[in-house]
């Protein structure tokens, strides 16, 4: 099955509307795994972890 003209035309419509779903998706994913590599270097947020670095004695 091909685009045709037509299809083309609507799916540039929802452009936005993906980018912003997809946007959402990737959020969530965020949120809901706790993926430190990406929370530590969200404002107010990485505050939670604790310093992995060990004091000198």
């Amino acid at each position: 099955m091909r685009l045709g003209k037509k299809q083309v035309e609507q799916l540039s419509g929802f452009t936005t509307t993906f980018i912003t779903y997809g946007l959402a998706a990737f959020i969530g994913m965020v949120y809901l795994t706790d993926w430190r590599a990406v929370v530590n270097y969200i404002p107010y947020y990485n505050q939670k972890f604790e310093s992995t670095k060990k004091p000198e004695c």
